[in-house]
């Protein structure tokens, strides 16, 4: 069996990195050309710990439908044993009973809203309906600014031009990552709500390790996900550290008796309410509740 050697000058990731930049091995000079690196370098920041498998499809739909169908066929005869899929990127609405046969398997399935600043509403053919977010087996997660926002009125708050609407599950913050190393070299900072998703992914990561050392019977499966998100996420518009401790429904209780199917309701209408889904999540109350609880 042939084994795989390493040579290289550089000893840390950002120079092995730089060194194949500097060789010319990709052919890339922006954050667009490499998004998928970006968006894995999040993911790594946020759960260090976390055993990755990380597919390239480029940005080839047929690429990504054959890896999710793939994924759906084999999850089980290959002892795939995936937790989390994090997905940032475009989909299409024929993929439900691929997704939801992954899903089945105890998969989460996490998903970016996008960022061409739309009202998603879920249905596939007026050309507003956004898959895989807007599925009811995945978690959509679109964007909102945090405290350090340059415009001090619009922290907590939905970031311009991301998409929401239909199907977002969830916000978490999209207005910039900063990363410790450059895959673009001097450009070391990841945005949008690819960003926002790679968090939220993250946390489920830390939350998976947890229970897979303490809970091992209780999965966090994709309702104990949701039921998490709607009983622990944050209240828009003021920092957390700002909101009310004892207050552990979050901004679900105080939306849900106006919108009862709330946020999985198709419509035209445009409701704020629907900009954050469940709120804005909370990564130590998540933790709590799923501790105290499953």
């Amino acid at each position: 069996m042939e084994t795989f050697e390493q040579n290289w000058d550089a000893t840390t990731r950002e120079g092995k990195w730089e060194e194949l930049f500097n060789e010319n091995e990709g052919d890339y000079d922006e954050e667009g050309d490499i998004h998928g690196t970006y968006h894995f370098a999040t993911l790594r920041q946020i759960a260090p710990g976390a055993n990755y498998t990380f597919i390239e499809v480029g940005d080839y739909f047929a690429i990504k439908a054959l890896a999710i169908s793939w994924i759906a066929a084999n999850y089980s005869a290959f002892n795939l044993d995936f937790d989390i899929i994090s997905f940032a990127s475009t989909g299409s609405s024929s993929w439900q009973e691929d997704i939801e046969t992954i899903v089945d398997y105890g998969v989460l399935f996490v998903s970016a809203a996008g960022n061409e600043g739309i009202e998603m509403d879920g249905f596939p053919g007026d050309g507003i309906g956004r898959y895989p977010q807007c599925f009811n087996s995945t978690i959509g997660v679109t964007g909102v600014t945090n405290s350090y926002y340059s415009n001090s009125s619009h922290t907590w708050k939905q970031e311009e031009g991301v998409n929401w609407g239909y199907g977002i599950d969830i916000a978490c913050i999209s207005n910039r990552t900063i990363l410790d190393w450059a895959p673009v070299p001097y450009d070391s900072e990841f945005g949008g709500t690819s960003n926002a998703e790679a968090i939220v992914a993250g946390i489920m990561a830390l939350v998976e390790e947890y229970q897979d050392n303490y809970k091992s019977a209780n999965d966090l499966d994709i309702f104990r996900a949701h039921t998490t998100l709607k009983n622990t996420s944050d209240a828009p518009n003021t920092p957390p550290r700002l909101q009310n401790a004892t207050e552990i429904a979050g901004y679900y209780s105080g939306v849900s008796s106006n919108y009862s199917a709330f946020p999985y309701i198709k419509h035209y209408t445009l409701y704020e309410t629907y900009y954050y889904g469940w709120g804005i999540i909370d990564a130590y109350e998540f933790w709590k509740y799923f501790k105290n609880n499953y």
